[in-house]
């Protein structure tokens, strides 16, 4: 991947939501086969609504 690549050429490493698949799964691969640092973040995941309650 072309971003990936530069990334790389110009020394920046990536910080990211985390994902594997998709635009972000093939930057993150190719700075991290770059040998940059790649940091993937993610938040917990919303807690269930309940239907019929009021919060």
């Amino acid at each position: 991947m072309e971003l990936g690549n530069e990334m790389v050429t110009n020394s920046i490493d990536l910080v990211y939501g985390g994902g594997s698949v998709g635009l972000m799964g093939l930057v993150s691969q190719g700075v991290h086969n770059g040998g940059r640092h790649v940091i993937g973040s993610s938040s917990p995941p919303p807690p269930p609504l309940l239907l019929g309650s009021n919060p």
